[in-house]
């Protein structure tokens, strides 16, 4: 039986990583980026483990980066991506539901 870990991160995929923020010139925590990414990858490589990262990709603030990227497959890692335009309180209250709600649904089920 596959074991299954939910993993709640700003982290993203290196393809995403590069589509989104190197074309646009933009670098958000690249260290952070390659830490959390290398601890996931290695995560996948055990057979009997499924990695699903649930994540809100970094924002730059006023940079007009908006993607409609939900949800993609890189090295064995499933990346779920929450997606929000602008940072305020209602929203960020809504993305917390919002991975609560996805985190809730993978466990249950």
């Amino acid at each position: 039986m596959k074991k299954e870990i939910i993993y709640c991160s700003t982290v993203c995929s290196e393809k995403y990583y590069r589509d989104v923020y190197v074309k646009n010139n933009c670098f958000p925590g690249q260290q952070e980026q390659k830490y959390h990414r290398l601890i996931v990858e290695g995560l996948s490589v055990c057979n009997d483990i499924d990695t699903v990262v649930l994540s809100m990709p970094p924002f730059i603030k006023n940079s007009g980066i908006v993607t409609d990227v939900s949800e993609e497959v890189d090295n064995s890692v499933n990346y779920q991506y929450l997606t929000c335009k602008y940072k305020n309180t209602i929203q960020k209250i809504i993305i917390q539901m919002t991975q609560i709600l996805r985190v809730a649904r993978k466990i249950v089920f």
